[in-house]
Protein backbone atom coordinates (compact mmCIF):
# COMPACT_ATOMS: atom_id res chain seq x y z
CA UNK A 1 0.00 0.00 0.00
CA UNK A 2 2.89 2.79 0.50
CA UNK A 3 4.31 1.89 -2.39
CA UNK A 4 1.70 2.53 -4.61
CA UNK A 5 0.61 5.57 -2.28
CA UNK A 6 4.41 7.53 -2.63
CA UNK A 7 4.04 6.11 -6.13
CA UNK A 8 1.12 7.75 -7.04
CA UNK A 9 2.21 10.94 -5.04
CA UNK A 10 5.34 11.07 -6.75
CA UNK A 11 4.06 10.97 -10.14
CA UNK A 12 0.68 13.17 -9.43
CA UNK A 13 3.50 15.96 -8.19
CA UNK A 14 5.77 15.57 -10.93
CA UNK A 15 2.62 15.44 -13.39
CA UNK A 16 1.33 18.71 -12.10
CA UNK A 17 4.31 21.11 -11.75
CA UNK A 18 5.46 19.79 -15.61
CA UNK A 19 2.45 21.13 -16.41
CA UNK A 20 1.78 24.42 -14.76
CA UNK A 21 5.47 25.12 -15.96
CA UNK A 22 4.33 24.38 -19.64
CA UNK A 23 0.99 25.82 -19.55
CA UNK A 24 0.13 27.63 -17.01
CA UNK A 25 2.58 30.54 -16.54
CA UNK A 26 1.49 33.69 -15.38
CA UNK A 27 2.10 37.11 -16.59
CA UNK A 28 3.82 39.76 -15.04
CA UNK A 29 4.97 43.47 -14.69
CA UNK A 30 8.62 41.50 -15.50
CA UNK A 31 7.44 38.90 -18.08
CA UNK A 32 6.20 35.18 -17.38
CA UNK A 33 6.90 33.74 -14.47
CA UNK A 34 6.04 30.24 -13.58
CA UNK A 35 2.74 29.69 -11.32
CA UNK A 36 1.96 30.17 -7.53
CA UNK A 37 1.55 26.77 -6.97
CA UNK A 38 4.70 25.41 -9.30
CA UNK A 39 7.01 25.55 -6.04
CA UNK A 40 4.41 23.87 -3.87
CA UNK A 41 4.44 21.21 -6.15
CA UNK A 42 7.87 20.42 -6.41
CA UNK A 43 8.16 20.53 -2.82
CA UNK A 44 5.51 17.98 -2.51
CA UNK A 45 7.89 16.12 -4.97
CA UNK A 46 11.05 15.62 -3.31
CA UNK A 47 9.14 15.10 -0.13
CA UNK A 48 7.13 12.35 -1.86
CA UNK A 49 10.62 11.35 -3.30
CA UNK A 50 11.97 10.78 -0.11
CA UNK A 51 8.69 8.99 1.27
CA UNK A 52 9.45 6.38 -1.61
CA UNK A 53 12.93 5.90 -0.89
CA UNK A 54 12.20 5.13 2.58
CA UNK A 55 9.57 2.48 1.10
CA UNK A 56 12.52 0.96 -1.04
CA UNK A 57 15.08 0.80 1.69
CA UNK A 58 12.25 -1.15 3.48
CA UNK A 59 11.59 -3.40 0.63
CA UNK A 60 15.35 -4.52 0.18
CA UNK A 61 15.91 -6.76 3.23
CA UNK A 62 12.43 -8.34 3.64
CA UNK A 63 11.37 -8.88 -0.24
CA UNK A 64 14.33 -8.22 -2.96
CA UNK A 65 17.29 -9.92 -1.35
CA UNK A 66 14.82 -13.05 -0.40
CA UNK A 67 13.63 -12.86 -4.13
CA UNK A 68 17.29 -12.80 -4.99
CA UNK A 69 18.49 -15.97 -2.99
CA UNK A 70 15.15 -17.36 -4.75
CA UNK A 71 16.22 -16.80 -8.32
CA UNK A 72 13.23 -15.00 -8.78
CA UNK A 73 12.86 -12.28 -11.41
CA UNK A 74 15.87 -11.33 -11.49
CA UNK A 75 16.17 -9.11 -14.46
CA UNK A 76 12.96 -7.51 -13.69
CA UNK A 77 14.16 -6.56 -10.16
CA UNK A 78 17.95 -5.47 -11.43
CA UNK A 79 16.14 -3.24 -13.96
CA UNK A 80 14.16 -1.80 -11.69
CA UNK A 81 16.81 -0.42 -9.48
CA UNK A 82 18.89 0.68 -11.63
CA UNK A 83 15.97 3.13 -13.36
CA UNK A 84 15.45 4.13 -9.59
CA UNK A 85 18.86 4.59 -8.77
CA UNK A 86 19.38 6.97 -11.94
CA UNK A 87 16.09 8.96 -10.80
CA UNK A 88 17.66 9.41 -7.52
CA UNK A 89 20.77 10.83 -8.76
CA UNK A 90 19.29 12.91 -11.50
CA UNK A 91 16.95 14.27 -8.79
CA UNK A 92 19.81 14.75 -6.37
CA UNK A 93 21.78 16.72 -8.95
CA UNK A 94 19.00 19.09 -9.76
Amino acid sequence: MWTYATLTVLFGSGLVWWALQRWALVDTDFGPAAHPLSPWMLKLHGLAAMAFLIVLGVLVPEHMRRCWHAEKNRLSGVGMITVLIILSISGWLL
